[in-house]
């Protein structure tokens, strides 16, 4: 029998060792490109969640500036109301006061005219009262002058009487009552 060839065993050992080798090169490799691929899925993944959250912060900022704009807006909008209505009620107060002046002013003029009326009424019935006091006294004068001519007359046809007593009271009652008559005027004599 012959010796067994153990360097056979020895090559086949060797390239299993080598095989070996390789193996454990290639599962390095697949180890560092597993990381590296780990690692660009991690990177990649934290620009995607970066890209993510900038674009969830750029909406969010967009909302909130929407929401101050419109804010703003609204409040502008209730400011220009504020003064649009400060102005009506500022021209309402003008005209309520103008109109109070205007009332005031017709009130004056009326109170004025309703014066000038009354004095003209108080001149009216003084002029009145004074025609009528002179007329008054005008008819009494002349009443009196009546009757004094009346009682002249009697007086006068009394002392035409026969009896003394009629004549004595004629002549009472002529006494004061010297009634002349006008002398006519001597004018200008012309000659026949």
């Amino acid at each position: 029998m012959t010796p067994p060839d153990i360097s056979a065993g020895r090559g086949a050992l060797g390239l299993y060792n080598e095989a070996m080798g390789h193996l454990r090169d290639s599962h390095a490799r697949l180890a560092t490109t597993f990381k590296d691929f780990a690692q660009h899925m991690n990177a990649t993944t934290n620009n995607m969640m970066a890209l993510l959250d900038k674009e969830e912060l750029r909406k969010y900022q967009q909302g909130r500036h929407a929401i101050e704009d419109a804010r703003a807006k609204r409040a502008q909008d209730l400011q220009e109301e504020a003064f649009k209505h400060s102005q009506a009620q500022d021209a309402l107060g003008a005209a309520f006061k103008q109109q109070g002046l205007d009332l005031q002013k017709k009130q004056m003029d009326f109170n004025q005219d309703q014066a000038r009326f009354s004095n003209q009424l108080q001149k009216q019935q003084v002029a009145n009262q004074t025609r009528d006091s002179k007329a008054r006294a005008q008819l009494l004068r002349a009443q009196a002058q009546g009757q004094l001519g009346q009682n002249y007359g009697f007086g006068k046809v009394m002392t035409t009487s026969y009896d003394p007593k009629d004549i004595n009271a004629g002549l009472q009652l002529q006494k004061g009552l010297d009634f002349k008559t006008p002398k006519p005027s001597l004018g200008v004599m012309t000659r026949p």
